[in-house]
């Protein structure tokens, strides 16, 4: 093969990739605007949820809850 066909080659595969990566780019990005939508909508269901318990169940503490929490053996436990 020679130098020529071989530069031909790589510019071909260069280009490939730079539309590969533009696609992937853009799967991403609309990942990451499908992320803050749902963080939008927990958002707004714990602002909705949380005062309703804290309503029904005044004497419960609502204030170490979170995402950052998990349950186990019956006990709120922060996730590793």
């Amino acid at each position: 093969m020679g130098l020529y066909a071989r530069n031909s080659d790589l510019r071909t595969e260069v280009d490939r990739l730079k539309g590969e990566l533009a696609s992937r780019d853009e799967e991403l990005a609309k990942q990451k605007d499908e992320l803050a939508h749902k963080d939008e909508l927990f958002q707004q269901i714990k602002e909705d949820v949380i005062p309703q318990v804290a309503c029904m169940h005044p004497e419960v503490d609502l204030s170490q809850t979170g995402l950052s929490k998990t349950i186990i053996d019956g006990k709120l436990m922060d996730v590793e």
